[in-house]
């Protein structure tokens, strides 16, 4: 199971996929492409289900952390 799973899955309180695709505001084809590693998403993107899932970009995308030097 990769990181984004997990932090779906581990979000408390409790929250779908659909409410998380709908937050970020991307569709549910794309947040499962996301979790699948078919796709990564876009800076803006990332921040936002870092926001909506209340971590750190880096807790869902570890490779990333090259990228962002800021903490939400």
């Amino acid at each position: 199971m990769n990181n984004l799973k997990e932090c779906i899955l581990s979000r408390e309180p409790r929250i779908t996929a659909k409410e998380v695709a709908f937050r970020v505001g991307c569709s549910e084809t794309d947040l499962s492409n996301y979790i699948k590693e078919n796709r990564k998403p876009n800076s803006d993107r990332a921040i936002a289900l870092a926001q909506v899932l209340k971590v750190k970009v880096v807790d869902i995308f570890p490779q990333a952390k090259r990228r962002f030097y800021f903490e939400l």
